[in-house]
This record gives C-alpha cells, sequence and structure tokens, in this order.
C-alpha cells in the first residue's frame, strides 16, 4: 500500500509594493509540494483507556469554553 500524498502549494518569492501608506503583498512565484502522510494515527488502532482520556479532555476543555462564556456575560451584562 502506497503512503497518502497531497500536493501542497508553497509561496517562495513575494513581490512587497509601497506607494504612500498602502503597502500590497503578492506572490511571484509558487511551488507545489508534495507532502506524504507517514504513520497516520488511527482510531481503530487507539486503545479504549487512550480513547476514554480524549474524550475526558475534550469534557473538560468544553467546560472550561462554557465557564469562560458564562464569566464573560456575567461582566457585560
Amino acid at each position: 500500500m502506497s503512503e497518502p500524498w497531497f500536493e501542497m502549494p508553497v509561496v517562495t518569492e513575494w513581490q512587497i509594493k509601497t506607494e504612500g501608506r498602502d503597502t500590497t503583498i503578492s506572490a511571484t512565484y509558487i511551488e507545489k509540494i508534495r507532502v506524504k502522510l507517514r504513520e497516520m494515527p488511527s482510531i481503530l488502532n487507539t486503545s479504549p483507556d487512550i480513547l476514554n482520556a480524549m474524550n475526558q479532555f475534550d469534557v473538560y476543555i468544553a467546560e472550561k469554553e462554557r465557564d469562560a462564556m458564562e464569566e464573560a456575560q456575567a461582566r457585560s451584562g
């Protein structure tokens, strides 16, 4: 089985023009670089303990975000 890959455009040369207060930046040369993905993590190969820990961390982050939003609303309201 071959490794998955994709081509990614990368700007390798820029042109910067300044006229008064206005600055224009434009790409003058773009290369396409082939990116290969190796050893992609798979949820199928992940142990239940790790999946459970990932889920618990996601819940923790969601709770912190909710608390921060509630605190911000309480301060502004």
